[in-house]
């Protein structure tokens, strides 16, 4: 019997050793540095740097489709596991990435990039949260004097350049109203979709003032501010278009004047739910990813929310030059 059991192990011994010399065939060691990092050894991944070596199958469409498809649906993928995350424990992204754990998320710049874009996506179909040139100038004479300067500007650049093709010269046609208006809002949602970047060193500043003293790096804060910030376009992504079809579904449901006057005020209520929703987000995020105590969280909370409210303001407003310098 123990014999037969010596046999039993050897045997199985050669039949493994058999599988893995068989894999290590299918990617032998190449005598080539690895093509990402210049150094190796490279068998099927680099082992300085973990770059996989490509095959003729890695290079086709369907391998292309089949990674991205894996990587979008898999619940053990960087994606899922990052959003599941940043949604149901505020702060532990930050944390997480300070401790030496983040190389199981997305770093935190790809994150808020991806769901800007999706936001970004979404938004336009709801008719909410859109900034208009009538807006912007009910609120304020001085711009209606910045957007006619802008007009004859346009006017006078586009008489010269026709001037140069050789036309003859003539009285610059200044654009209608209408006609600039409707190159304005099309600047000005381009604009907007780059121009939120801005937030998260806007917060990272406030924070470093909040913790002044506190010796916390200006690293720590900018990690922080991409998932606050990552954590905003998710919920504005999911609530924005809820709030669109609120109205249209309540009139339909026969509700009365009153409720439908009230909810037509969509975007305020919007808005209030929006920084709810960050505030919330905040006082958790700030008690586990810097330590604060319950009081602590509270007053920063306050002070960040402040801050806030200033960049949404300054976005706004330099967001109307911006889009007039850029026409």
């Amino acid at each position: 019997m123990r014999l037969g059991g010596v046999v039993d192990r050897v045997s199985s011994g050669l039949r493994v050793a058999s599988s893995q010399a068989e894999t290590l065939s299918a990617h032998s060691v190449s005598p080539e540095p690895c093509p990402n990092c210049g150094r190796g050894p490279v068998g099927e991944y680099c082992a300085a740097c973990g770059q996989k070596q490509l095959t003729a199958h890695d290079l086709t469409a369907r391998a292309f489709l089949h990674d991205t498809f894996h990587e979008l649906t898999s619940l053990d993928g960087r994606l899922w596991r990052t959003l599941v995350t940043l949604l149901a424990h505020p702060g532990k992204l930050a944390r997480d990435y300070f401790d030496g754990r983040g190389g199981r998320y997305m770093k935190p710049l790809n994150l808020f990039v991806l769901l800007n874009v999706v936001f970004f996506l979404v938004q336009p179909h709801t008719g909410l949260m859109h900034y208009h040139l009538e807006g912007y100038l009910d609120s304020s004479p001085a711009r209606v004097d910045a957007v006619n300067a802008t007009r004859i500007d346009r006017a006078l650049e586009a008489e010269t350049k026709r001037e140069k093709r050789g036309a003859l010269p003539r009285p610059a046609e200044i654009e209608s109203p209408a006609v600039f208006e409707a190159h304005f809002e099309d600047a000005i949602q381009d604009l907007e979709k780059s121009m939120l970047i801005i937030g998260i060193p806007f917060l990272a500043l406030a924070l470093g003032v909040t913790y002044v003293g506190k010796n916390r790096s200006a690293a720590e804060h900018l990690v922080f501010s991409s998932h606050v910030w990552a954590f905003f376009l998710v919920f504005m992504t999911v609530t924005t278009p809820l709030f669109a079809v609120l109205l249209p579904v309540l009139r339909a449901l026969g509700a009365s004047d009153a409720v439908l006057h009230v909810v037509g005020s969509t975007q305020a209520g919007l808005l209030i739910v929006w920084f709810v929703a960050l505030g919330t987000h905040l006082y958790f995020a700030l008690r586990r990813m810097y330590g604060d105590s319950r009081s602590a969280a509270i007053v920063r909370v306050v002070l960040l929310f402040a801050s806030t409210m200033l960049f949404f303001y300054l976005f706004a407003t330099r967001l109307f030059y911006a889009t007039l310098w850029a026409l």
